[in-house]
């Protein structure tokens, strides 16, 4: 948890936004 979590979490709404484009 904690910041591991937040760093995944935020490299997994990169790759949508990267997937949408």
């Amino acid at each position: 948890g904690g910041e591991v979590e937040r760093i995944l979490r935020m490299v997994d709404g990169v790759l949508l936004v990267v997937d949408a484009s």
